[in-house]
Formats: structure tokens, C-alpha cells, sequence
């Protein structure tokens, strides 16, 4: 691809133009790839450069398509690993911005639960830091041994030994690997997204009527139904997602550019 070329080759301007004239009659942001793109041409472009103010325009129309294309995924309930990586995108941008912008961002994300979490390892809760009691303990049972999760972190599934499983625990995106829904009546396979609840098989004899309930078949022993995200977990059953250093890194190196709070 020319523009990917022109990127590599640090000819940016050429990339720029090449992307705005692909995305000049897509004001509703339907190709949000090629969007993408724009923005990290933009970000790409006043890395190299030294402060100005067409540095910071650049990095502010970067952000501005990182934070609509972020947003979009998050209003459509679709807060997985892409929205993460816009939403990083979007962060990075803040950081250059402005330190306050940042923290803004990184409060809301953490007062809506998908940010920066305390989980208490004895209860099994998790809690916003402004929910914990003084001294950084938990607000249910009063234990101080906590830990963070944060942003993309995933709780492990396991193959439930007493449902008749295996006792495997396998990571969630090689479970939702074998994630689908099936009628309570005869059984029959949909895809995980299937947006219809009921059963539309004309074979199956409660159609339009019989529910379809979600199933995860284990990938180490094949059972049906017996992979559930783990109940009692331990510490070690969080999985550290791609994100969350980074996230956390952009976190203290913006408590360290702030005001401290008196």
C-alpha cells in the first residue's frame, strides 16, 4: 500500500493526503479503519517534531478521531480490545494536550468501572479507589491484601469440576473461541452475536418460542456447557491485558506533571 510505504519512509505529508482524500466523504465514520490510520499519521508525524503549534494541532485533530472512534465502540457496548487500543491512542494524545484533559479522562474512566479497579482477593468484590474505606482497605470485609486490576485485565474461565468438567482453566479469549448460543429446546448451534433470542429453526418444535441460552464449549475435554468465568479466583486468575501498564505508566507519569492536590 502507498500510504503504509510513505509512512515507513517518513514521508508523512504524502500519507496525509492520500488518507484524507479516502476518507473526504466519510463524515460518519463508517471506514473507522482508514480513519485510524489518519490519526496515527497525525500522532506518527508530531512525534518527530519538536514543540509548536502545529505539533500540538496535529496531535489535537490525532485525538480527535482516537476519541470518536473510541466512543462510538463504547456507546455500542463494544469495549474490548480495539476500543482499548483507540482509547490509548486517545490517552497518548491527552498526555501532550494537557496533563488535566488526561486526568479527566482517566476519572471517568475509573468512576465507570473500566479503568483502574481494587480487587479484594478474601470477598471476591471489586471496588473504584474512591470507594475504598481509609488506609486503602476493602469496604466489604475490611481486608487491606488488595490488588489492581485495570483496563483490559480478564478473569481466567474454567472447566467447572462440579458440573462434570475437566477443572481446566483456559484464558477468555481462547474460551470465547468456543462461545455460541443454543436453543433450550432442540439444541441447535447460533453465533455468540445472534441479535434474534429465540429459536428460529423450522425443525425445532417450539420455534419463535424456545430461548437460546449462551454456551462455552471447554477447548481441553469438548464438554458442552461447563466453562464459567471463575467464581472464587485468586489473584493469579487475572490476566494482565496488553494495556494496562501502559495505561497505568501514562497515569503516574501525569500525578507527577500536576499540581499536588493540598
Amino acid at each position: 500500500m502507498i500510504t503504509r510505504t510513505n509512512v515507513m519512509s517518513g514521508n508523512f505529508d504524502e500519507a496525509i493526503k492520500d488518507l484524507r482524500d479516502l476518507v473526504l466523504s466519510d463524515e460518519e465514520m463508517a471506514d473507522g479503519s482508514t480513519w485510524e490510520d489518519l490519526a496515527d499519521c497525525y500522532k506518527a508525524k508530531a512525534q518527530t517534531m519538536n514543540p509548536s503549534e502545529e505539533r500540538t494541532k496535529l496531535y489535537k485533530d490525532a485525538d480527535q478521531i482516537y476519541a470518536k472512534l473510541a466512543s462510538a465502540l463504547f456507546q455500542g457496548n463494544r469495549v474490548n480490545e480495539h476500543f482499548y487500543r483507540l482509547l490509548y491512542s486517545h490517552a497518548q494524545c491527552l498526555d501532550v494536550i494537557g496533563p488535566n484533559k488526561l486526568e479527566t479522562l482517566f476519572r471517568s474512566m475509573d468512576s465507570r468501572g473500566y479503568g483502574r479497579r481494587y480487587a479484594c482477593e478474601k470477598c471476591h468484590k471489586r471496588f473504584s479507589e474512591k470507594e475504598l474505606k481509609p488506609g486503602k482497605t476493602c469496604p466489604k470485609c475490611g481486608n487491606k491484601d488488595l490488588f489492581i486490576t485495570a483496563w483490559d485485565d480478564s478473569l481466567l474461565f474454567t472447566c467447572d469440576s462440579s458440573k462434570g468438567g475437566c477443572g481446566k482453566k483456559s484464558p477468555p479469549r481462547e474460551a470465547k473461541d468456543y462461545q455460541r448460543m443454543e436453543c433450550t429446546s432442540c439444541k441447535k448451534a447460533y453465533p455468540i452475536r445472534t441479535s434474534n433470542p429465540f429459536c428460529t429453526d423450522s425443525k425445532c418444535p417450539e420455534k419463535g418460542q424456545a430461548r437460546l441460552q449462551e454456551k462455552i464449549r471447554c477447548p481441553d475435554c469438548n464438554k458442552d456447557g461447563t466453562t464459567v468465568q471463575i467464581g472464587d479466583w485468586v489473584r493469579e486468575d487475572w490476566q494482565k491485558g496488553p494495556y494496562h501498564s501502559k495505561f497505568e505508566e501514562l497515569r503516574e507519569k501525569m500525578k507527577k506533571r500536576l499540581p499536588r492536590k493540598k
